[in-house]
């Protein structure tokens, strides 16, 4: 028979994220970390200097976008040996120098694989003081699977449509977190068996239900 002992404590560990049923597992078995940096960048229009090789390190070796109205998309590649499905952590960083949100409209996109079309994902907004570093962070809605391509691509647009200002973007990369789940293992009662279970302490475990 089933304690309310035992159910209580699977309770409580089913909170703290351990699988809880036949088949279920609600927590990473393992992660990992990855940044990725651009294999390749695309001018569509505009004025650019540089390329997805000075967006590989913060090291003072900057593309340059514009001046004046300029678009462009980095093209990323995920790992072979990762699935898009196992991704639960996904950020775009920049390293940016370069107008404020009030000179110059910056925006950065991410590519839906499934539907061809660029999502928005922010702008230079944190970019008060003209020409001073910082590092512009951005956060895409899941499942994340869908900025994926078939082949592994992940396509990041950088779009300005006004006044003639410099970007200087020192870096550019794409931080991921994968996690491969394993089956649970855990112990199953059978078919039949007969259990109960208590929401408030003490555990009243001479009860037999």
């Amino acid at each position: 028979m089933v304690t309310a002992a035992s159910v209580a404590i699977a309770i409580v560990a089913g909170v703290a994220g351990v699988g809880v049923g036949p088949g279920i597992d609600i927590h990473p078995a393992a992660a990992a970390s990855n940044t990725l940096a651009p294999v390749a960048n695309l001018k569509e229009f505009g004025v650019i200097a540089g390329g997805e090789s000075e967006l590989a390190a913060v090291d003072g070796a900057t593309m340059q976008l514009g001046p004046g109205p300029t678009r462009s998309y980095r093209t990323y590649q995920l790992p072979a040996g990762v699935d898009p499905a196992d991704i639960w952590s996904f950020t775009i960083k920049a390293h940016y120098s370069g107008p404020s949100k009030t000179q110059q409209v910056w925006k950065w996109f991410i590519r839906d694989a499934t539907t061809n079309k660029w999502v928005l994902l922010g702008d230079n907004i944190e970019s008060v003081v003209p020409n001073t570093a910082l590092q512009l962070r951005f956060y895409p809605a899941g499942p994340y699977t869908k900025y994926v391509s078939a082949s592994g691509a992940i396509q990041i647009r950088s779009v300005s449509t006004n006044k003639p200002q410099i970007l200087n973007l020192d870096a550019e990369w794409i931080e991921f977190d994968a996690s491969a789940t394993t089956p649970f293992s855990g112990w199953v009662p059978a078919v039949g068996t007969r259990w109960q279970y208590q929401l408030q302490p003490p555990v009243d475990t001479t009860i037999a239900a």
